[in-house]
């Protein structure tokens, strides 16, 4: 538009140009016009005419007017040559241009024949003049329609031009502006085009890449070179590692989106997202255009959710899911190469008194020293992760038996090192369990047999290390056959009780019984409590069966306290466990005011344990229940880590000496001590005393001797059916 408003502006000025030279020639030259305008060169035939000043009049409008026709001419004749593609009706600006000469030329006829007689060929320039003339008046009037159309389509590519123009200045703005880095190529991959956002991604100026790089230099080779052999296979022919492998989908009418890293100017490495588009002119492609962006963010995002999903987030160590997938890679790896795999599971020793003593955040921080010293222990090679709680697994690739030996007892001894936690010096010990791959195990099967390992070195003192055997595995199956039984007897009620009476040393009457429970099998067998009372401790079972035997032994304290005619003591042993649900003195009062047994006549018997390291939420409970009038023993005592503060602090009704000391009264001197100095702390607190474990006359008589105010044993009974009782509800006194 621009260079045709400058072309039109160059022609009118021209036309300008050559009436001015006229006008200019006719004054400039005063011999011509003396020349012209002497007597002796008077107008032919036109001697009536003759005036200076008329005739000047004539000659230089005749002149200008030929003049500005042959300018006018020339002017639609050059825009018809130079517009002849697109002007549908080129040869009516020839005749117009020949219309307007023809009338030029009459005008010049009409100064010659002022001073020569050209008469005859100043009428046949008229009649031809004459003739065009009136071809052109004939021709227009059904011309018209096509020209007005001819003007209209001329107005409606003016306007489409106008449109076309204005949407590319839209299309170049968004693209200037977008966020997107946008590089445009020739079909080479050589560079035409760029956008700002490019400048900010690459660090390159526009001047430094248009025209001057190829596409290609801007990605990674390795990437390039990779991606080549990709497509190669992908579609069954040779990819060049050039702009090939970069177009070829999207010459295939494939989209083409993919992550792709770019080259800084300074040789830095970004990540991006590439879409590659194919750009077509009018009948074929004309090159490419790769839009990018930069997804640095958006990985750093995903590799950080990646992180959380696969690793502890207080230690930083493996979680379940990346120890998994670790084994798994292990284990194939051992298969392959014939290497070994061991697996180390390692739960902390009552890791729970820290989170009850010093709070979690110790506990935190505790786990926190543990995972870094696990860390240090093992190669690098080797995987440390933690799965839960206090529990971390460990795995140790391409390892042999000594070697398991070795790192595990250096983890052993690392973890009982003293650690700080704030002010305080804590020490903490760990069980573990250990299992090698030697039959190409499965990863589950190497983590039941490293968990049944674990289990092992609990069972028996923690702070060990055991090896996973068969027979630990033939072990493991019973228990979980005695967990299902037991469970299905507690559904069934298949529990019963028995009682073992107390007896007083001085009257020798049964003043109370102590209820036990008994698990008949099918068969007839008789499960000892040793066997299933820790089950149901560890299982939390002890809660429902604790429950039932509390019932039940109210229920037949009254039915004995009615046949014997004399109240006597029910004492029930009560779990640690049971104390950790706050409704125990629900269920306490409950079991009393359905069986209407007087709460005196009940006894609970809780161990040393429970009194010292119970929450004060379990002795605010015990205290509860003691306002119903319910009695406290405490059982076994002498073996736990007796405190004298505890029991003078909270208020017993009797002391049980554990059967122990009651066996080695008689060849025991300590064991003797030990029970003449618990007779005497407890009379002096004002506590009754029950010596367990009385299977001798001479037993009971030393402790008769010793002032021991009850005992119980097979000396009187063994356990026995509540039927069976009213035979033994007295006994004459030791003599």
């Amino acid at each position: 538009m621009e260079k045709t408003s400058k072309r039109s502006a160059a022609l009118m000025a021209a036309a300008c140009g050559v009436v001015a030279v006229v006008i200019v020639s006719a004054w400039a030259f005063p011999e011509l016009r003396e020349l012209s305008f002497a007597e002796s060169y008077l107008p032919h035939a036109s001697c009536f005419l003759w005036n200076r000043q008329l005739i000047t009049l004539h000659v230089i409008s005749d002149g200008m007017i030929g003049a500005a026709y042959f300018v006018i001419s020339g002017i639609l004749t050059w825009i018809a040559y130079q517009n002849r593609r697109l002007i549908p009706f080129g040869w009516m600006f020839v005749a117009f241009g020949g219309f307007i000469v023809a009338c030029g030329i009459t005008h010049f006829m009409e100064i010659l024949v002022l001073w020569h007689p050209f008469y005859w060929l100043e009428g046949e320039a008229k009649l031809a003049t004459a003739l065009i003339s009136v071809s052109t008046a004939c021709l227009l009037p059904p011309l018209a329609p096509k020209i007005k159309r001819l003007l209209e389509d001329a107005e409606g590519s003016t306007r489409a031009q106008e449109e076309r123009e204005q949407a590319h200045r839209f299309t170049r703005s968004i693209i200037e502006s977008s966020a997107f880095t946008i590089i445009v190529t020739d079909l080479d991959g050589n560079i035409t085009a760029v956008n700002p956002a490019a400048e900010r991604l690459l660090w390159y100026k526009p001047d430094e890449l248009v025209n001057r790089r190829n596409v290609v230099n801007l990605y990674d080779p390795r990437e390039v070179a990779s991606n080549a052999d990709q497509r190669s296979v992908e579609f069954g022919e040779d990819v060049r590692r050039g702009i090939d492998a970069l177009t070829i989908k999207t010459r295939k009418g494939v989209t083409d989106e993919a992550e792709w890293t770019f080259v800084r100017k300074d040789d830095a490495k970004v990540p991006v997202h590439v879409t590659v588009t194919s750009l077509r002119g009018a009948s074929d492609e004309d090159g490419y255009m790769f839009t990018a962006f930069d997804i640095t963010e958006r990985l750093r995002s995903q590799e950080y959710i990646r992180h959380v999903a696969t690793h502890d987030s207080l230690t930083g160590l493996p979680s379940r899911i990346l120890f998994r997938d670790r084994l798994d890679q292990a284990l194939a790896r051992a298969k392959r190469f014939g290497e070994q795999v061991a697996v180390m599971m390692v739960d902390l020793d009552n890791f729970k008194r820290i989170n009850d003593s010093l709070g979690h955040h110790a506990g935190d921080e505790a786990l926190i020293v543990i995972a870094q010293r696990l860390r240090e222990c093992v190669r690098v090679t080797d995987t440390v992760a933690r799965m839960g709680g206090d529990e971390f697994m460990v795995i140790l690739c391409d390892v042999q038996e000594k070697m398991v030996d070795s790192l595990a007892m250096q983890v052993l001894n690392a973890l009982s090192l003293p650690m700080s936690l704030g002010s305080h010096e804590v020490f903490l010990t760990a069980s573990i369990g250990v299992c090698r791959d030697v039959d190409d195990s499965d990863p589950i099967s190497l983590l039941k047999h490293a968990d049944i390992a674990l289990y092992r070195s609990k069972a028996e003192g923690k702070n060990q290390i055991h090896h996973y055997t068969a027979d630990m595995a033939h072990a493991s199956v019973e228990r979980l056959q005695m967990e299902a039984s037991l469970r299905s007897a507690v559904v069934k009620n298949e529990l019963r009780l028995q009682f073992q009476p107390q007896i007083s040393l001085t009257t020798g009457q049964m003043t109370g019984i102590e209820a036990l429970v008994r698990w008949p099998r099918d068969g007839g067998e008789m499960v000892l409590p040793g066997q299933f009372i820790p089950l149901a401790e560890e299982t939390g079972l002890i809660v429902s069966i604790g429950e039932w035997v509390l019932n039940r032994a109210c229920e037949d304290g009254v039915r004995l306290i009615e046949r014997l005619g004399h109240e006597v003591v029910v004492a029930v042993n009560m779990s640690p466990r049971q104390f950790k649900d706050r409704g125990v003195f629900h269920i306490v009062r409950n079991a009393l005011e359905t069986s209407q047994l007087p709460p005196h006549c009940l006894e609970l018997e809780i161990t040393e344990n429970l009194l010292m390291h119970g929450s004060q939420e379990t002795l605010d409970g015990l205290a509860r229940i003691r306002l119903l009038g319910v009695r406290i023993a405490l059982d076994d005592f002498g073996t736990g880590f007796s405190s004298m503060s505890y029991i003078t602090k909270f208020e017993v009704d009797r002391l049980k000496i554990d059967q122990s000391f009651t066996r080695g009264l008689l060849t025991d001197a300590n064991s003797r001590a030990v029970v003449t100095a618990i007779i005497a702390m407890a009379h002096g607190l004002g506590v009754t005393v029950v010596a367990e474990g009385t299977e001798t006359q001479m037993q009971a008589d030393l402790l008769t001797e010793l002032s021991c105010d009850e005992a119980q044993g097979y000396l009187y009974s063994r356990p026995i059916d509540l039927e069976e009782l009213a035979k033994v509800s007295t006994l004459n006194p030791p003599a």
